[in-house]
């Protein structure tokens, strides 16, 4: 497919950019010249509900058409094409399906394209303190078809506490690739953008033909929104919620008392997900409050993972009852609950296929405590999942093979790494390993060419033929 020229990349991402981060609603024309005969977007609050393309005909299923799409902001951008933005009332556009693409997926999907690799480093304005952090203003319309482990990944790493040239120096993906990412995330307001970047000011193209754009978008900024009093006393009652739980024990984040028994955790923890889960909270007065909201039900939703499983309880139990006595110093407790807490997320993370979030806390579970074997093991496993990872996933495992020598499912996923990367002998190490710890154990067996019966040393069985 051709590629997307820089002239054309930051005039239509921009402008996709824009109605994603608010939402809006109107009409994009892929050519202003040709105005329909070159292809037209609908868009209702910043989801796709109508398109006129020339590979559209008949179909109605929008989120089928998203190639298509590309191909035909592409076939413009060839042309010398210029794009153009038309806001329309509301009331006229028919709502978007279920499903539809968004404004901010289709910017996405363009960014895919742009292979000029200085020019990214020019939008992005790339400096030694530029770190990367979330937007204080997450999109109205969010990406969700679009975003992929390459944006996962970057999203995992966007914390405030990594430069640009930090994440893009250790990331495990080519640097042009990473480049887009960053850039595309932030023209959709996914993540901090500087005020000069495409998407964040749309220049007015010859003749004012886009000041309709920026009027539009300046009058009906969120900056400029105003609540009502109820909207204001609801927000300010969650901005309360999510600083207060911060700093709660687990029992106290769910309103039980410690006698609690596992129904009444269970009961309190469905009340408050009726009140606080995030897709229960999408609503216009608090769409700059999502990534807070988030985070407040995660510590809910940890706290009911704790208090729910009896020996995870007990533990925080002990913990807690050591940190009321004083017994160890406040600190060292801290590091130790955002160590676990950032485990239970990470295995959560882990569960839903979410492999680059996972990986993230895990790392945060072993920083703050480095004394447990499950937080390396499956930090390990994660990172084992990328072939470029492998030698992490190794120090990792072995790690934890360091603090529980007896722990057979750490030899078995450090076995499984050799192996895939044809260390054939060091593969058979680590499954004779397992063997001493799990005799029945029927992967290592059959790598090791045993039958159930045979625990000797035996003959190979083919599958290891070259170190």
């Amino acid at each position: 497919m051709t590629e997307l020229g820089a002239s054309y990349a930051s005039r239509m991402v921009g402008i996709l950019g824009g109605i994603a981060r608010l939402g809006r609603s109107g009409r994009v024309l892929l050519d202003e010249r040709q105005r329909e005969a070159g292809g037209i977007l609908v868009f209702h609050k910043g989801v796709l509900s109508a398109c006129k393309i020339a590979e559209s005909a008949g179909d109605t299923d929008l989120s089928k058409l998203r190639p298509a799409i590309g191909r035909s902001a592409l076939a413009a951008a060839s042309s010398g094409a210029t794009p153009l933005f038309e806001p329309v009332e509301i009331d006229m556009i028919v709502a978007a399906a279920a499903g539809a693409p968004t404004a901010a997926d289709l910017a996405i999907d363009l960014c895919r394209h742009i292979e000029d690799i200085d020019w990214l480093r020019t939008q992005l304005r790339i400096q030694d303190a530029d770190r990367l952090k979330p937007s204080d203003r997450p999109p109205v319309s969010k990406p969700h078809a679009a975003l992929g482990s390459v944006e996962g990944f970057l999203l995992s790493r966007a914390d405030g506490t990594l430069t640009l040239e930090q994440v893009i120096s250790t990331s495990p993906l080519a640097e042009l690739e990473t480049l887009r990412a960053i850039f595309s995330l932030r023209a959709v307001g996914m993540l901090a953008s500087p005020a000069t970047l495409p998407g964040s000011d749309i220049t007015p193209a010859p003749g004012g033909a886009i000041s309709l754009l920026d009027k539009f978008l300046t009058k009906t900024a969120p900056g400029g929104a105003r609540y009502t009093p109820e909207e204001q006393k609801h927000r300010e009652e969650l901005q309360s919620r999510c600083r207060d739980v911060a700093g709660q024990d687990l029992y106290t984040v769910l309103g039980v008392e410690r006698t609690a028994d596992e129904s009444a955790i269970r009961h309190a923890y469905y009340q408050l997900a009726r009140l606080y889960h995030p897709d229960r909270l999408i609503r216009p007065h608090l769409s700059d409050m999502h990534r807070e909201l988030e985070g407040m039900f995660a510590i809910i939703t940890d706290a009911y993972n704790t208090l729910s499983h009896p020996e995870l309880r007990a533990e925080y139990d002990k913990e807690l009852s050591d940190r009321m006595a004083g017994r160890r110093k406040p600190s060292a407790q801290d590091r130790i609950a955002v160590a676990r807490d950032s485990y239970l997320r990470g295995r959560k993370e882990a569960e839903a296929g979410k492999l680059f979030e996972a990986i993230r806390m895990y790392e945060i579970a072993v920083q703050n405590d480095p004394s447990r074997a499950e937080y390396f093991h499956h930090l390990g496993v994660c990172q084992g999942q990328n072939p470029r990872w492998r030698k992490k996933a190794e120090e990792s495992l072995l790690q934890a093979i360091k603090l529980n020598p007896s722990s057979a499912r750490s030899y078995l996923e450090l076995a499984r790494i050799y192996q895939k990367g044809g260390l054939s002998r060091r593969a058979l190490e680590m499954f004779e390993a397992v063997l001493r710890w799990e005799p029945d154990n029927q992967e290592a067996l059959a790598a090791l060419g045993r039958g159930k019966e045979d625990t000797g040393t035996g003959l190979l069985g083919g599958l290891f033929k070259k170190e």
